[in-house]
């Protein structure tokens, strides 16, 4: 007998029967074989019947096994003949232990009933410790900012660019903003992923004081917070599939958050009287910061950095980078030093040191606080020159319209007005297009008013007021007053056509008295 045969017999199973699904072990009636001898003395598989149930009375599982055999006693060594004497094994146990098959249905029902309420109760244990982890190390809309501030800086570094500190402030004090208001109005919403498309318009709803401008920019600086950080830290997927999409995006990239559509409000510049009261009102370190505004034009985050070796008072320059241009042309602007602002520096204590920063004072302070820089030290300036530096818009809003920005407008302005080429101005305010001097002054304007102040001066002068003339007491005195009459229109640039009539009166008057 071959060996694998053997092996069959001796494990129980009949040969060719190795992959045979009736002989593994399971619930409700069952076949399976084991080694025997037939009447010649054989080896071969014997069958056994099987029996699983639950037996009512007590509801515990028995397993009923028997030997199946024929008529004639003989152990059954066929499957056919197993099946056969099967059935009759099991309708023998179903006698025995009053079974029924519907009973044997619904015990099978309950089974997997109550299979399936434990998997369900084990995917909702699973998912409700996987909301819980998830909420747990969830990143909070307090935290966020100073991750962005590092991730900003990583980018940054990549691109071998320097963060600008005072700019990254002023977007930390904007976003403060956002997160004070979450905490008064939403708590139970404290991690980024809880920030919904819903939840970010009410919030922008709630600055409904600002402009539309500063309003874009909020925009502008929330989607900035969110990209950077990544779907990792704010997607939470509604369904299964879901496309991360940044919950302050516009309509454009599936959002519904989409910009104001704002006409911005430009700022217009002092006058000459008003910048004479701020540089005369001015003191301290702030007098020179007002000063190198109104004779450089500079930004402000340029005038508080501006330092003693930019300024070359033998060659009468300013020589600078803009820090908005540091990072991209770095294109060097070379100023003139206009007497009143060397004389200005030429009474400060460092000039006799000629380096380090002009206003080391101001500077750490607009280094540590730059959104508070101007409410600090510059708009109580303002109010004490008496000047409104917040104006109504066609949105019925209130917009600045003077402030720091405002000096830059004066200098072009004055500039332009002295005569000084356009480009010159643009070089100098380190323009990249000609385009901004439309914002701040016309050139052409300067010709049109050169223009009526020539034509005002060939037009002839006003009438002198006449005086009023006494009553005539006689008809003598009516016609000498009337002769004074037309002498004063003659005088005042009358028509001739108006005082030859008047004269011709006065002689048909003379003649009819003569």
């Amino acid at each position: 007998m071959p060996r694998r045969q053997k092996n069959d017999i001796h494990r129980g199973r009949k040969a060719g029967t190795r992959n045979d699904p009736s002989h593994k072990r399971g619930t409700g009636i069952t076949l399976f074989t084991k080694p025997g001898r037939d009447a010649g003395g054989r080896l071969v598989a014997v069958y056994y019947g099987r029996y699983t149930f639950t037996e009512p009375a007590t509801g515990l599982k028995v397993v009923k096994r028997r030997a199946l055999k024929r008529e004639d006693g003989e152990p059954i060594t066929t499957r056919p003949e197993a099946e056969a004497a099967l059935a009759d094994f099991r309708a023998e146990v179903r006698a025995e232990y009053h079974l029924d098959e519907r009973d044997e249905v619904k015990r099978k029902l309950a089974i997997a009933a109550a299979v399936k309420t434990a998997e369900e109760a084990l995917h909702e244990k699973q998912e409700a410790d996987r909301l819980a982890r998830e909420a747990r190390d969830a990143l909070r809309i307090a935290d966020a900012f100073p991750l962005y501030r590092r991730r900003l800086a990583e980018a940054h570094k990549r691109r071998r660019k320097v963060v600008n500190a005072a700019t990254v402030n002023r977007y930390e004090a904007q976003f403060s903003v956002f997160v004070a208001w979450m905490e008064a109005n939403h708590p139970e919403a404290p991690a980024v992923r809880d920030v919904s498309p819903a939840l970010a318009q009410e919030w922008l709803d709630s600055l409904s004081s600002l402009s539309g401008n500063s309003l874009n920019k909020r925009i502008v600086l929330m989607r900035s917070v969110w990209n950077l950080l990544g779907p990792s830290d704010w997607y939470r997927p509604a369904k299964a599939g879901g496309v991360p999409v940044n919950p302050w995006e516009g309509s454009k990239r599936g959002g519904v958050i989409d910009k104001a559509k704002a006409k911005p409000v430009s700022k217009k510049p002092f006058s000459d009287e008003e910048a004479a009261r701020l540089l005369d009102l001015a003191e301290g370190e702030v007098k020179t910061l007002t000063y190198l505004a109104a004779y450089t034009g500079a930004r402000l985050g340029d005038c508080v950095r501006f330092k003693w070796n930019m300024i070359d008072f033998s060659a009468r320059t300013v020589s600078f980078t803009p820090n908005k241009t540091l990072h991209s042309s770095g294109r060097e602007v070379v100023l003139p030093l206009f007497s009143e602002l060397a004389d200005h520096l030429r009474t400060l204590p460092g000039f006799a040191l000629g380096r380090g920063s002009l206003v080391p004072g101001l500077l750490a302070e607009y280094e540590k606080d730059a959104p508070g820089f101007l409410h600090k030290y510059l708009e109580p300036l303002y109010a004490k020159a008496g000047i409104e530096t917040r104006a109504e818009g066609i949105d019925g809003k209130l917009h600045t319209v003077k402030a720091w920005h405002s000096w830059r407008h004066y200098f072009a302005t004055r500039a332009l007005q002295t005569g000084v080429e356009p480009a010159e101005v643009q070089r100098m305010l380190g323009w990249t297009s000609d385009q901004m001097l439309k914002v701040y002054f016309n050139p052409a304007t300067k010709r049109i008013l050169d223009r009526m102040d020539a034509a005002g001066k060939a037009l002839p002068a006003p009438a002198p007021a006449l005086a009023a003339l006494p009553a005539p007491t006689s008809p003598e005195a009516a016609l000498d007053a009337l002769r004074a009459a037309c002498d004063a229109l003659r005088k005042a640039g009358a028509s001739p056509d108006v005082w030859l009539k008047a004269e011709s009166i006065v002689k048909n008057a003379s003649s009819r008295k003569d």
